[in-house]
């Protein structure tokens, strides 16, 4: 009895046919920020979004899970068909509430009141069938004090010595401009040193009277007289500047009192 030949063409769409009656399934794309911090005290809105290829259906399903340093992750919130219901941790109670919108691709919640306590890792999962694969995306989140955070303080450590040494430079601008315009104006000085400005000045001596006026004087008659004047009489006219001015003293005597 001979073998049957195999028929290349039905093995074909044999394939194919077991290839569509699998199963079609798809993953959900979900998208969070690695890191954040929020002020103590404060209103924290934890970020999640998805994206899906089956349209958003009452299956939906959101978790949001907690994991604390070194501890293990527990529910937090779980929200499906319109619904939220927080989980069972005493630190979160009454806190943690749906900020989301399914049809939007939002799945983010809010954390009221953040304590330094509440540091640590926050999961969101997201399913949507048929879509049922995702993968979780994680935020680690920081509570700080009010109006600080690890990267605020980061950029103040650099802002900081970039301004002081902004500072620093104009100061030396200003600096250098003053020195040298005190030392041009120095230059430029042509009057006494300060050695000559301390020296002190010769007191003139008394002129001497000119021998003819000494005679006249001594030929005066001695007896009671008057105050006897002198004047000096200028010979040169206008004189200018590189003019030597002649003068002769000229005595008024013999003005006798009654």
């Amino acid at each position: 009895m001979g073998e049957q030949a195999c028929n290349p063409a039905m093995f074909l769409w044999t394939s194919i046919l077991l290839l569509l009656s699998v199963p079609r399934i798809s993953s959900v794309t979900i998208h969070t920020a690695p890191e954040l911090s929020f002020g103590n005290g404060t209103l924290a809105t934890l970020p999640c979004t998805f994206q899906s290829s089956s349209p958003v259906s009452p299956q939906t399903a959101v978790t949001w899970q907690y994991v604390p340093s070194g501890g293990n992750p527990d529910v937090l919130l779980y929200y499906s068909g319109g619904e939220s219901y927080r989980g069972n941790i005493p630190q979160f109670k009454d806190r943690v509430s749906w900020a989301g919108n399914l049809d939007k691709g939002d799945a983010s919640i809010n954390i009221a009141d953040m304590h330094f306590a509440d540091n640590g890792t926050f999961r969101c999962s997201v399913v949507n069938p048929p879509d049922v694969a995702s993968s979780p995306r994680d935020i680690k989140v920081h509570v700080v004090e009010q109006g600080s955070s690890p990267r605020a303080s980061r950029e103040v450590w650099v802002i900081v010595p970039a301004l002081l040494g902004v500072v620093v430079l104009i100061i030396a601008i200003i600096v250098f401009v003053i020195y040298r315009k005190k030392k041009k104006d120095k230059m430029n000085y042509h009057g006494c040193s300060a050695s000559e400005n301390l020296m002190p000045h010769p007191v003139p001596l008394p002129r001497r009277l000119r021998p003819d006026t000494e005679k006249l004087v001594q030929a005066i008659r001695p007896g009671p007289q008057g105050p006897i004047i002198y004047a000096q009489l200028d010979h040169s006219g206008m004189s200018g500047a590189n003019t030597v001015v002649r003068k002769d003293a000229v005595v008024y005597a013999d003005i006798k009192t009654s």
